[in-house]
């Protein structure tokens, strides 16, 4: 079984002590180069889900540490 990635949301700490989010996610027109028929509907659904679910987590993280960026230098 072969293994890929089709969405992913990631949290960064930064050598400058800030955090940073990713996001990537398998690009629409791929999607049937990879599944096809039902399967590529759900994968469909599943990647547009998933990026305004990952928005909003972004949002809210920015909210969330727009008062503390940054980790103090120990």
């Amino acid at each position: 079984m072969k293994f890929g990635n089709i969405t992913s949301f990631g949290i960064k700490l930064g050598e400058d002590g800030n955090f940073y989010t990713e996001k990537s996610r398998l690009v629409s027109k791929d999607i049937s180069k990879v599944f096809r028929g039902e399967e590529a509907e759900i994968i469909h659904s599943i990647v547009a889900g998933m990026e305004e679910e990952f928005d909003r987590l972004h949002k809210a993280l920015e909210d969330s540490l727009s008062t503390n960026s940054s980790i103090p230098k120990v």
